[in-house]
Parts: C-alpha cells; structure tokens; sequence
C-alpha cells in the first residue's frame, strides 16, 4: 500500500487593482498557448498539481497500481500545521509519496527549512511642510520564495526601499508605506506616501528608476514604477 500525500491550501495573492475574496470565489483561470494562469491572482498551482494528480489516479479505471491511501492536508503555506495535526495510526501503508512540486515529470528528495521574523521598531511622528508624493511599484510577477527565488525577479518592497533610500539631505518623510502580503510569495507590489522638502527629488527618484528598470528587463520586464504629486488639505 501507498499513501499519496498533497496539501490543498495555496500562497494567496491578488493585484491591487483586482477585486477578488479568496474565501467565496474560485479562481479565474486563463489559458494563453501552452500555460494556465490566472486573472489578477495567484493560480495556486504547486500543490493543485500535485491534487490534481491523485484524484486522476483515483478516478481511473485502467491505471495499474498499488492499493492506496489520499492524504490531503491543510495549512501547508502556513506552517504545515495540517501534516503536525495528523495522528499516529490513520495511514495504513509504509510508503508515502510526497507530490509536492511542479514539475510532474521529476521526483525530488530532499528536505529545506526556514525562519520567520518578526521585527518592530519604535518612531516619532514628525510635521512636514514639503512637497508630497505617491509612489508606486507594481506589475512584477512574483512567485514562490522557495521555488521561484533563483528566477532574479524584481521584490516590490526592496526595490520601493532603492527609491527612498539615503535621501536624508532632501529631508524625506514617509508618511505610509505598505508592500506584499505573505511570508512565503516574493512581493509583487508596494506603495508609499512621502514628503520632501523640494523637487529635486525628482530627478534623483528618475534616475533610480531606469537603474532598476535596467536590472530587470530581462528577468521581470513588466516592471511600473510611477510617482504621483499629492495635494495636502491643510487643517
């Protein structure tokens, strides 16, 4: 007997711009030629594979094979809490194939651990009377940390930190700055709320944009970096 094990949980991410609840909606796949993809969100496919796999199997009727046991488990993306929930005695069979990747025609053994961090830090809020600026960095295509991390694709959060780094002498404030949304998917988008004291940080923030666009012609072409002035209210 075998176990085949999968787990049906997914790196859930969405476009900014894309209005979509994980919790109540399938995902809406798109097929361009060769490739399945999906609209405005991640398509969840490194493990839905590996689903998909199983319930073909199970569902076949001319496929020879071993008796076996389904394994489905949850919380993967989150800590494998599922796979630590299974208790001893459920699984029957001495073999378990792990189909937990996404190349179907390859077998993988090995094994890969992590650390998670979290980090606050303490600030004192500050007027600012400067010029203020939106800034935006989207159309990056993301991926996996783990799978996709040797790709050299653009990270949204640290290229947001190159464009607001080392500016103290043009008195730069960030009034918000938000980017990615889970631990484990490289950040696709980031956006701030800044101030500086005049426009020359205009032509800095111009500079840095075609540096980093340069970088990433190739590995994340669909790179958009935009800045937008911002009309404060005074109170």
């Amino acid at each position: 007997m075998v176990v085949l094990q999968s787990h049906l949980d997914m790196v859930h991410q969405k476009n900014s711009d894309t209005a979509f609840d994980f919790d109540t909606q399938g995902i809406e796949m798109l097929i361009a030629g060769d490739w399945v993809t999906a609209n405005g969100t991640t398509l969840g496919a490194d493990n839905g594979m590996g689903v998909a796999a199983i319930m073909s199997l199970l569902e076949s009727t001319d496929i020879a094979h071993p008796a076996l046991e389904a394994l489905f488990t949850i919380d993967e993306e989150t800590g494998m809490t599922g796979a630590f929930g299974l208790e001893p005695g459920v699984l029957k069979a001495d073999i378990l194939l792990n189909l937990d990747t996404e190349d179907d025609d390859e077998f993988s053994i090995g094994c890969a651990g992590g650390i998670d961090t979290n980090t606050k830090y303490s600030y004192s809020e500050v007027a600012s009377s400067g010029i203020a600026y939106a800034i935006t960095v989207k159309g990056l295509k993301g991926g996996h940390s783990g799978m996709d991390i040797h790709l050299q694709r653009g990270n949204a959060n640290k290229i947001m930190n190159r464009l607001l780094w080392n500016c103290e002498d043009l008195e730069l404030r960030i009034a918000e700055i938000n980017g990615g949304s889970l631990r484990n998917a490289i950040p696709r988008e980031s956006f701030a709320t800044i101030t500086v004291k005049d426009e020359s940080y205009l032509k800095i923030f111009s500079k840095r944009v075609e540096e980093i666009k340069g970088e990433f012609s190739v590995s994340d072409g669909g790179l958009i970096i935009e800045i937008t002035l911002l009309t404060c209210r005074k109170k």
